[in-house]
């Protein structure tokens, strides 16, 4: 694993620029990836957000992150049907940034 946590979100609205900001404040965490609804939608929100690496599909992102912040029930559902090996977790909403980098680390 490298020096910082690779988060990758997925939402690209009001939420996900939150989370973004938020996530930007802890140490040892980088945005490497966004997800959205579309791929027009994905590249518009990566650029505005500065997020790097705007995905296509949610195994572009599990395969290119450490932990997933999703803003949505049925991606949670995906990431647990995916089997997501002992590093990479899920944070659930409402779930501290924090527990959810330590669950990765």
């Amino acid at each position: 694993m490298t020096d910082r946590v690779r988060v990758g979100v997925v939402g690209t609205g009001f939420a996900a620029s939150s989370h973004l900001d938020a996530l930007a404040r802890v140490r040892g965490v980088a945005v490497s990836a966004l997800l959205g609804s579309s791929s027009e939608r994905t590249r518009e929100a990566a650029q505005r957000l500065g997020v790097d690496h705007a995905v296509g599909s949610l195994d572009d992102l599990l395969a290119s992150v450490d932990v997933v912040r999703d803003l949505h029930d049925a991606v949670e559902r995906a990431i647990a049907a995916a089997a997501m090996s002992v590093t990479k977790v899920g944070a659930r909403e409402g779930m501290p940034a924090r527990d959810a980098i330590d669950a990765a680390t």
